[in-house]
């Protein structure tokens, strides 16, 4: 039995792998053969660029010389379906390793997909090899899922398909939205799926009682929508409809007879599922609906014809997905996930996952400087504030001012600024940029040294607490008992949550939640996000040794615990790291600034007097005495003196204007020639 990484050099005899991807390769091909604990998740927190794809290539091509069979978790899928017609080997040219690799082996390989699920699902009982999307795995049921265990090899022998293998991180939970559309639709599932070949009563007996539901749950959006005329967050929950029974036993009743409702459904699910495909998981949500409670969502839609707001409605329940990771007693999942050591998601689900560093296996980054450079970057403060155009000049300008080649830098930042051109000026063209939530699956950069950074991909609020109700279950316990005793209460903490509300500091935000729940979660999936771009660069690769040269762009002070969590991942393998303000950030946030106490729109700080006149002055040479400076900007001598001692810029302003052995100041002295939104780069 050849190892993996016998078999990797053997599929890959010209190419060069570093002794610490060897090393990997030995250490990840000995797990997948010794450990047999199916009652954990094993993740591999190996850093991007480690050679996992290559690794588990290798692997599929073992188990097919092996006759063993696998199901490999992969997005991967995209790029084989691009070229699904080509059928000879001189075709090959220019593709992948693992495009090669399918083509070669597609009587062994075989990928589901959305649209070749119908051709595809009976044919996968003969091929060991079965590869699928995250995306689709995430939304099979689980059930449908335990069918791909068996193959059968070419001797009409069944065998097991006993691994499953994820290629990166997978969908821990998924939005089932419970409304009036997914209640119609079952109703007419119900209705059609249940054939003539069922007894009339019991059929009708079956449809009465879930009409009888519907109405209930359709009266309860209709109760929680019209509490307000804006949108609506809230947790709900019923509690007469959960009982005690006299042994302890807590029940939670959906219908009349839930037993009697569950035989007759399950028994004919088939051919209600061809009625309605969501049919088993709606069920299964409307049951946690009402056992757990659930999010109660109303948001603003459009007009109609009357013009009046149009709200749309739904309950959604979130469906674990990790019960799918565990399909069976003897099949063991495995995870690669560069960022698993510091996502907060592997802490969750009861010791479900165990997360292996993988640091053995790393190498030095003592090439690369992070350079942090502080600016509230959010979308907010790029595209919906008064100085957001301030901002972005500020930044373009330090950007061109970094002189980096273009061909050799990766930027990234958020879309709508990307396709508006705001860096456009930079010579960065599309070619050069990623946007957030792009850049996943592509390694076009690897051969880029340096990166640039503006802004931190984030999500609304509402997800990071749903992250935190599916890694700690026992949310739910407190969301049922706590979140429904106080109904306007709960609207207002979703408010404040959600941004709607009036608190404007959201990580203070608390309802009983402790305040660096939510934070936490926060933080750890946009550092997760961030080092995961940044070995988009010439990081990922194990034999680079040239500097790398970081430039990260976000308020990293008020952001702290991104910060630490940033330096924890790349210090520790050598990164230096520098922290600059952007330049001339102060001055522009002291253009905008509101005199205190005034309410004359058009007042002006004094700072932002000072300013105007350096900007003013026309005669570059002219020299100024510092009481005719005090003068022409409306204060006394006294005052400038102590506007010097409170303001480090136009302190640092007037130490540059001031000519060398006299109390002369003068314009041409300023490199910028005094427009403050041009800063000299540090």
């Amino acid at each position: 039995m050849e190892t993996l990484e016998k078999i990797i050099m053997q599929m890959h005899p010209d190419r060069h792998f570093h002794p610490k991807q060897l090393e990997l390769f030995k250490f990840v091909g000995e797990k997948f053969e010794q450990d047999k604990d199916c009652n954990t998740v094993t993740v591999f927190a190996a850093r991007p660029g480690c050679g996992k794809s290559t690794a588990i290539q290798g692997f599929i091509q073992k188990c097919i010389n092996e006759g063993k069979g696998a199901i490999i978790i992969t997005d991967s899928i995209e790029r084989l379906q691009e070229h699904k017609d080509i059928y000879a080997d001189d075709e090959l040219q220019g593709l992948d390793d693992f495009q090669r690799l399918y083509f070669k082996n597609r009587n062994r390989i075989t990928l589901i997909t959305k649209d070749n699920k119908d051709t595809e699902i009976p044919r996968q009982r003969y091929k060991p090899i079965l590869l699928i999307t995250t995306q689709r795995y995430a939304q099979m049921e689980k059930s449908d899922l335990i069918q791909f265990l068996t193959f059968v090899d070419d001797n009409g022998d069944k065998h097991k398909r006993n691994i499953v293998i994820f290629d990166e991180a997978p969908k821990f939970f998924r939005r089932v939205n419970i409304g009036v559309t997914e209640l119609n639709a079952m109703d007419t599932a119900l209705k059609e799926g249940i054939n003539d070949l069922c007894d009339k009563d019991t059929k009708d007996n079956i449809l009465f009682q879930f009409r009888k539901f519907s109405e209930y749950l359709q009266m309860k959006i209709k109760q929680l929508e019209y509490r307000r005329d804006k949108n609506t967050y809230l947790y709900w929950y019923d509690d007469s409809r959960h009982e005690t029974l006299e042994d302890g036993t807590d029940t939670y009743r959906v219908f009349d007879n839930d037993a009697e409702f569950l035989r007759l459904f399950h028994a004919y699910l088939p051919s209600i599922k061809i009625k309605y495909p969501k049919a088993e998981l709606v069920m299964r949500m409307i049951f946690k609906l009402i056992k757990d409670g659930g999010f109660f969502v109303s948001t603003k839609v459009k007009a109609n014809a009357d013009n009046k707001t149009e709200y749309g409605k739904t309950f959604f329940v979130l469906d674990n997905c990790t019960e799918k990771f565990k399909l069976d007693p003897e099949v063991k999942t495995f995870i690669f996930d560069g960022t698993a050591n510091i996502d907060c998601r592997y802490e969750g689900y009861e010791g479900l996952f165990e997360v292996i560093d993988c640091e053995d296996y790393v190498v030095p980054l003592d090439y690369m400087t992070v350079n942090l450079v502080k600016c509230n970057t959010s979308k907010t403060a790029l595209m919906d504030q008064e100085d957001s155009e301030m901002k972005l000049s500020l930044i373009n300008r330090y950007i061109k001012s970094l002189q980096l080649d273009a061909d050799d830098t990766l930027f990234v930042s958020y879309r709508n600024l990307l396709e508006n051109n705001v860096f456009a000026e930079n010579g960065l063209d599309a070619i050069n940029m990623g946007h957030f939530g792009g850049l996943k699956g592509f390694n076009h950069w690897q051969d880029r040294h340096n990166f640039i950074q503006v802004g931190l991909n984030t999500f609304p609020e509402l997800e990071y607490l749903l992250i935190l109700f599916e890694t700690q279950s026992e949310l739910y316990d407190y969301a049922r008992h706590i979140f429904t005793k106080n109904v306007e209460s709960v609207i207002a903490w979703f408010d404040d949550l959600t941004g709607h509300g009036k608190r404007k500091d959201r990580t203070k935000i608390t309802y009983g939640l402790t305040s660096t729940q939510i934070n936490d979660v926060r933080e750890s999936q946009i550092t997760s996000d961030m080092v995961q771009n940044i070995y988009r660069c010439a990081a990922r690769n194990y034999d680079n040794r040239k500097p790398v040269n970081l430039y990260l762009v976000y308020d990293y002070d008020r952001l702290d615990g991104i910060t630490q969590m940033l330096k924890w991942e790349l210090e520790r393998l050598g990164a230096k790291f520098k922290e600059h303000d952007l330049p001339g950030r102060k001055i522009a946030k002291s253009r905008v600034r509101t005199p205190a106490g005034g309410n004359d729109a058009n007042a002006k700080t004094q700072p932002q007097l000072f300013f105007d006149w350096v900007e003013s002055i026309v005669d570059e040479q002219k020299e100024w005495k510092s009481k005719d400076i005090a003068k022409s900007i409306g204060l006394t001598t006294e005052q400038l003196i102590e506007l010097k001692k409170s303001n480090s810029d136009v302190r640092k302003i007037l130490a540059d204007m001031k000519i060398p052995h006299k109390n002369l100041y003068k314009k041409s002295n300023l490199k910028n020639g005094g427009n403050f939104l041009i800063i000299n780069p540090l």
